[in-house]
């Protein structure tokens, strides 16, 4: 992301348009219909960003640990909102692009400043090893269902803000309209989702080709229905994404295949496409990009600390709190739906851009300095028994005669059940 969008910045107004304009204008002629072209393929691949961030969200197994993680999320977004707005509503009005509303766009901006980067924090919990840990899974969980409602409250507003005048029945029909959607979404469509991947599987040698195919088709209906209900087409895909995700004839191949497809030539081309549009020399406010950064990495940071100590896991809300204050593409994302529908201007566009990029550079190491303090697995000996072969057709066969072995030296009964049960929340890999 940060370095396809360096590149556009290079190529674009900010560096070539400045110092070799000549050279800028042959390269990207100020020509309508190149523009819409090159627009036209930012958006494509925007649509197929929010399918890829969707596929990635594993829903049936967050939703076994939904208690918890819920918690962690609702105030992850409400902390954030009631934070942000308690500073940036007293910038200046030279800030804002409608200063006689400040309240709304301020809202706004906020509502954008709960959503946190979900890649980035895999990333950074890989990197710790700490990602297949039940502390890793919670974050992962938590971050999820911010996404999910941050998602559902952006595309909500941005249908109401962009309403010519508030209309409270058609408010209310739009929110009813997209609450039914997602639940018959995850439920019934999941189900049609599941019959289709199976259909084209078995009439195609390895499935990649059919599954993606039924994939962009999917994105495709569920962003007509959600735009038909009022609310922005990417909703439709990133829903579209959890719903094929969640599928078990999804393979991890299928999945490699998809993101290779994605972010090789679309999303880089999203991202190249924002540095191609804007000057960000012209549009930088270094007071700006630093307030920014502070109000949106402290007020996510503030959410899952003040989430985690009520769902209490008060000793890892530190790690917990860390895990959730990157912003990245998300950020990104939505900040520039925001800016062409003209809720904010090019310098708090430009000043969120910044934010996003520092939060997640600065996130990892965060994540490593603060992880040393503790150990998330329980450590044990691996016993290795020369001569001893473990045969078993099923994967809880394996775990059973793996935990006899165990018993030679821990002594434990009866934790069957309780690892199956964790197994069947996330698989650890056997």
């Amino acid at each position: 992301m940060t370095g396809d969008l360096l590149v556009g910045i290079i190529l674009g107004p900010t560096i070539l348009g400045s110092f070799f304009p000549k050279i800028y204008n042959f390269i990207f002629p100020q020509n309508l219909v190149q523009v819409a072209m090159l627009d036209t393929l930012g958006w494509f691949g925007l649509f197929l960003v929010l399918l890829s961030t969707g596929i990635e969200v594993d829903f049936s197994s967050i939703w076994k640990q939904r208690k918890n993680a819920l918690v962690i999320s609702i105030l992850d977004i409400i902390i954030p909102i009631i934070f942000s707005m308690a500073f940036i509503y007293f910038l200046p009005s030279r800030y804002f692009e409608f200063s006689d509303n400040k309240f709304i766009t301020s809202f706004f901006i906020s509502v954008i400043m709960t959503i946190s980067a979900l890649p980035i924090a895999i990333r950074a919990l890989r990197e710790v090893g700490i990602m297949k840990s039940d502390l890793g899974f919670l974050i992962i969980s938590a971050l999820t269902i911010n996404d999910i409602i941050g998602w559902i409250i952006f595309t909500l507003l941005l249908s109401l803000f962009s309403m010519k005048f508030f209309d409270w029945e058609i408010a209310i029909k739009i929110t009813l309209s997209t609450g039914v959607f997602t639940f018959l979404a995850l439920n019934v469509g999941k189900k049609v989702v599941n019959w289709l991947f199976s259909k084209v599987v078995n009439q195609d040698s390895d499935g990649v080709q059919g599954v993606l195919a039924v994939l962009i088709s999917t994105g495709v209906v569920f962003g007509l229905i959600t735009l038909e209900i009022g609310i922005h087409t990417l909703f439709g895909f990133f829903i579209a994404g959890i719903v094929a995700g969640d599928s078990p004839i999804f393979t991890k191949s299928a999945r490699n295949t998809v993101h290779n497809f994605v972010y090789s030539i679309f999303a880089s081309l999203f991202f190249v496409n924002i540095g191609l549009k804007i000057n960000f020399f012209e549009s930088f406010n270094l007071f700006l990009a630093l307030f920014i950064t502070f109000v949106g990495i402290t007020g996510r940071y503030l959410g899952a600390w003040i989430g985690s100590t009520l769902s209490k896991n008060i000793k890892y809300r530190n790690i917990i709190s860390i895990a959730h204050t990157p912003g990245g593409e998300m950020h990104i994302v939505v900040s520039l739906i925001a800016l062409s529908f003209g809720l904010l201007n090019k310098e708090l566009f430009v000043a969120i851009v910044f934010a996003a990029i520092l939060s997640s550079i600065i996130n990892g190491p965060w994540l490593a300095v603060a992880s040393k303090r503790f150990n998330y697995l329980e450590s044990f000996e691996v016993l290795v028994y020369p001569g001893i072969k473990l045969e078993a057709q099923y994967k809880e066969q394996v775990i059973s005669k793996l935990l006899d072995l165990l018993k030679l030296k821990y002594r434990e009964v009866n934790i069957l059940e309780n690892v199956l049960d964790r197994e069947d929340i996330v698989c650890s890999g056997l």
